[in-house]
């Protein structure tokens, strides 16, 4: 009965800590809009911030300034180098405005139908 009490006490405590970090971005303070979702492409490009995402069908890139908290702990082994993609649906969560012709801010709080792809072409 001990190991039965144990078990259950090891799951609630994994799920949540599973749901605090899953929703780390949407809950982060520096948030200034609603999180919305986009089709899109994760890859790391020179310059700052380096992990960004592309809007597929658009000329919208989105930076992702926290390399290390912006974007869930799976979605970042994914992409360990310049040459790899990420295709897949993403809600992501605006540390910025929209402003025509800038990048604008955001994390990544999730992402789902998640592809990885090596461009040879960087």
């Amino acid at each position: 009965m001990k190991g039965l009490g144990l078990a259950i006490f090891v799951l609630f405590i994994g799920s949540c800590f599973a749901q605090s970090h899953a929703s780390a971005c949407k809950t982060n303070p520096r948030v200034v809009e609603a999180c919305y979702s986009i089709r899109g492409v994760l890859f790391y490009a020179n310059g700052a911030p380096s992990t960004r995402v592309i809007v597929v069908g658009t000329k919208r890139i989105l930076g992702v300034p926290d390399e290390e908290s912006g974007m869930p702990d799976y979605m970042s082994k994914l992409i360990p180098n310049f040459n790899d993609e990420v295709h897949g649906n993403f809600v992501v969560c605006p540390y910025s405005k929209t402003q025509a012709g800038h990048m604008q801010f955001v994390c990544i709080e999730s992402g789902k139908n998640l592809r990885h792809r090596v461009n040879d072409s960087h």
